[in-house]
């Protein structure tokens, strides 16, 4: 049965009813909103079913919306600005006869109600929450429609920029992504008073396990596809992302979840986890990754002063050896990027099979995420994509993206037949070479502490994840679930030290 969503005509001041969600009966409908229906009225429908709905002393107008009962899906809400009242749409709710809905109303002060959503069939409830003034809210293919121009100037003005939170990045994972997948993944966006973008807070929302518990959290829209790290708000210094956090609260979710962020305390997501915490929402940050990077000097030799005399001797014996073989090095503009991608990904996955193991472009999504991104990143200048040749055939390839003053190593593979000549430390030499030769200041090798790394440098920085708790009982409940289970964590690392 279709139960249909009755399209409420405007009524005169102070005689204004709110749909807030459908059942097929009475009964259904109260026991669905056990909290709500002691101060909802339950209202039948013509075209069947019964709803909830609420008095207002402002001006509703609804819209129309045919939810299908057996697949009830949770309601996405985006929030433009309109005369007299706050407009909302509800968007691409999976099973239903429309693709798009629209719903516009205003309500006082005094009316403070939400409704949470319910995933089971029979019934359909949604949040009635007005967002704040200055925050809309879009898809994410909507988003990155607004062109580079819009993201750079906000990317690049954060404290800490990173490749990862680039329209190429957004644009790419759009492309290599699961269909469903992309669509649900939203921005939300905050305007000045002249309209002008002050920031951008892309979000998906995820069925999650928090501690072996199954929970709806909001978390980066691209999610962990790519392994992004140095995650941040875009958004120009010193905005207020105060009203992103009025945004959040009219959303359906248990968590807050945003990982791989960049470290400090100076960031544009500790600054929203402020005005939540102001809002009384409970927050916790951990360490997730360790980063290493070089601060670069000003030339070459003084960095290979810099290494013990084994490595520095090391080095330069292996690029005498290799010399005698006649190795070239070959650079991968925007016309051989596919190629070069491809060269790198066949030398990776050839050194990771040899340890009977797949690599890191396993993932048939992971290698289209690269082959669209590194494309994007040629045409603007910043692909950092070279193999190492001997005889015209590539032995070892590397991999990485120039940003802002810091150079980016993302991947490497190279030929087992070639490891005695140890082509990828020969590689790796060449490229920071390269970086200190053109004025950048940092090399940052990215996440993970692997001792091929750390033979180039041993200062580090840390990524890490912080954790957002709903309000109320439930957040209550996992915020004692998470204590739980850092004190066993920390029980047994205590343990281990022990024995």
């Amino acid at each position: 049965m279709q139960a249909r969503q009755r399209v409420w005509p405007a009524r005169p001041h102070g005689d204004q009813r709110t749909t807030v969600g459908i059942a097929p009966t009475r009964d259904r409908c109260r026991s669905r909103f056990p909290t709500t229906a002691r101060v909802l009225r339950v209202r039948p429908q013509r075209s069947g079913g019964y709803a909830l709905s609420r008095g207002c002393a402002e001006p509703v107008v609804l819209g129309r919306c045919r939810p299908s009962l057996p697949a009830v899906a949770q309601w996405r809400w985006s929030c433009r600005k309109a005369p007299g009242a706050a407009r909302f749409s509800a968007c691409g709710v999976p099973g239903t006869g429309h693709a798009r809905g629209s719903l516009a109303l205003a309500r006082s002060r005094a009316v403070r109600a939400r409704v949470a959503p319910t995933a089971e069939a029979g019934a359909v409830s949604v949040a009635l929450s007005t967002a704040p003034s200055g925050v809309s809210r879009m898809t994410l293919a909507d988003a990155v429609g607004l062109g580079a121009t819009a993201w750079a100037t906000l990317e690049s003005r954060t404290a800490r920029p990173s490749p990862f939170m680039s329209w190429a990045w957004h644009r790419a994972w759009l492309d290599a992504a699961p269909s469903p997948e992309a669509a649900e993944s939203e921005v939300l966006l905050l305007r000045g008073a002249d309209g002008a973008l002050q920031a951008l807070l892309p979000l998906a929302s995820r069925r999650v396990r928090f501690h072996r518990v199954p929970v709806t959290a909001l978390t980066w829209a691209t999610g962990e596809l790519g392994c992004p790290d140095h995650l941040d708000i875009p958004a120009l210094p010193d905005v207020s992302v105060a009203e992103f956090a009025g945004s959040l609260e009219a959303l359906p979710w248990d968590l807050v979840i945003l990982s791989n962020l960049a470290g400090g305390s100076e960031t544009t997501t500790q600054r929203l986890c402020e005005a939540m915490a102001e809002r009384g929402y409970d927050f916790r940050r951990e360490p997730l990754w360790p980063c290493p990077y070089l601060d670069l000097p000003s030339d070459w030799d003084r960095y290979l002063g810099s290494l013990t005399a084994n490595r520095r001797q090391t080095l330069r014996r292996k690029e005498r050896q290799l010399q005698r073989e006649g190795v070239t090095i070959t650079d991968y503009d925007v016309d051989g990027a596919a190629a070069g991608l491809d060269h790198l990904i066949a030398l990776h996955t050839r050194r990771w099979e040899n340890d009977g193991q797949g690599g890191a472009f396993e993932d048939p999504m992971v290698r289209r995420l690269h082959q669209r991104f590194a494309v994007e990143l040629a045409a603007r200048g910043k692909l950092w994509l070279s193999t190492l040749d001997v005889a015209g055939a590539p032995v070892a390839a590397w991999y990485g993206f120039a940003w802002g003053d810091t150079v980016y190593f993302y991947q490497s593979g190279r030929d087992p037949a070639w490891e005695r000549h140890s082509v990828g430390l020969v590689l790796m030499g060449t490229m920071i070479q390269r970086a200190i030769e053109r004025g950048y200041r940092r090399f940052d090798f990215l996440r993970g502490a692997d001792p091929y790394k750390r033979q180039w440098t041993t200062t580090d920085r840390m990524t890490e994840q912080i954790t957002i708790f709903r309000r109320g009982l439930g957040g209550r409940a996992l915020r004692a679930l998470d204590a739980a289970g850092q004190l066993r964590a920390r029980l047994r690392g205590s343990a281990g030290v022990e024995a």
